[in-house]
């Protein structure tokens, strides 16, 4: 996965965002194995994930939740498709990286 300059930036404390792992990542995607084992991932790595299975629950999620500093989405889901998600969660929290990836 690539991912954009643009979530190196830095927390109020000069730390890289993806140096920090303390940090709560908001999993999007559809397909459930897929999902589970990001989460798996980041969750090895330290990171503190949080898995949501498609658009609708990832605005949910943001929407009750300030916590989340990083979100990676799923570019291909039915209903909201990654790409549209992105935009809307720019609308919501402007300050949350969003990721979309294939």
């Amino acid at each position: 996965m690539n991912i954009p300059e643009s979530v190196f930036r830095t927390l109020d404390g000069g730390e890289n965002l993806l140096m920090n792992s303390k940090i709560n990542i908001l999993v999007v995607d559809d397909n459930e194995l897929l999902r589970e084992l990001v989460c798996l991932l980041l969750s090895s790595l330290g990171y503190l994930p949080t898995s949501a299975q498609g658009a609708t629950e990832a605005i949910d999620c943001i929407n009750n939740n300030d916590s989340f500093q990083l979100v990676l989405t799923d570019i291909n889901m039915s209903q909201i498709d990654g790409w549209e998600l992105a935009l809307h969660l720019k609308d919501l929290k402007p300050e949350v990286p969003v990721v979309p990836h294939r």
